[in-house]
């Protein structure tokens, strides 16, 4: 989000919490009487709102600092890391760091700018539920199927191979991403990118599980791979707009 933050401010715009919008009419109105050409715009596209986050705790008392919230996430996430059977590397504390970031990402920007939400630790740091962690986990699944399933990659398919409903599904959704990306740009609304990635991801895991590629005739094999394959490509595109580092093992 870095970039559009930087292309926002030489616009002359402001990504302010919405409880600032007198204020910003107030500043408007004044701008507009001293004849500032931008200042003509509607409000809405100068005072760039976005809303507050409830029920937020940490360590150190009521006053809350991202680096609180960031090693706190970290700490559990290397617990649960640790009691998890399927954890695969052996660098737990790096890998929990970034799911920690990921988890914060994902839940600020999962709903619409404007509104308020409750922060909540059990929904942010879920494996399963809408949470960056579990976007981290169905990238890093896709990652351990392409490079163990034993296929040779190639473009070259046979796409009548691919009749089943789960990948129809997931094809349909993976020509949308352009679409998604515009969307998000026009609204400034990142969830409407973070909405797509979780189902996405959804629907990834549901034809990981029903669909193997490893075992399957060549055709088969080498078609789903394809299409896992750009799953894959758009999640890690996706996640990196938002500023998340895809992970490749977890």
């Amino acid at each position: 989000m870095t970039t559009f933050k930087r292309q926002r401010s030489k616009n002359k715009e402001g990504l302010v919490e919405k409880g600032q919008q007198f204020h910003f009419q107030q500043l408007v109105a004044i701008l507009q009487l001293l004849d500032v050409p931008w200042a003509r715009r509607p409000l809405d596209d100068i005072h760039i709102q976005f809303g507050r986050i409830e029920g937020m705790s940490s360590r150190r008392g009521n006053v809350v600092f991202l680096r609180d919230i960031l090693d706190e996430a970290r700490d559990r996430m290397v617990v649960a890391m640790q009691n998890k059977k399927t954890t695969r590397t052996g660098d737990i504390e790096a890998i929990a760091d970034r799911l920690a970031v990921s988890a914060v990402v994902v839940q600020d920007l999962r709903a619409r700018r404007r509104n308020n939400y409750t922060f909540s630790w059990d929904r942010m740091l879920s494996f399963s539920a809408q949470s960056g962690v579990f976007l981290q986990y169905a990238h890093s699944r896709l990652c351990s199927l392409i490079e163990k399933c034993g296929v040779q990659k190639t473009v070259d398919i046979d796409v009548s191979c691919l009749h089943e409903q789960e990948m129809h599904q997931l094809i349909l959704l993976l020509a949308r991403y352009p679409e998604v990306i515009e969307d998000m740009l026009a609204s400034l609304e990142p969830c409407t990118l973070v909405q797509y990635l979780l189902k996405l991801g959804h629907l990834v895991n549901s034809a990981y599980s029903k669909l193997p590629v490893k075992g399957e005739n060549s055709d088969v094999a080498q078609a789903r791979l394809l299409v896992f394959d750009c799953g894959r490509q758009v999640l890690s595109n996706g996640l990196q707009l938002i500023g998340i580092q895809p992970l490749k093992e977890m």
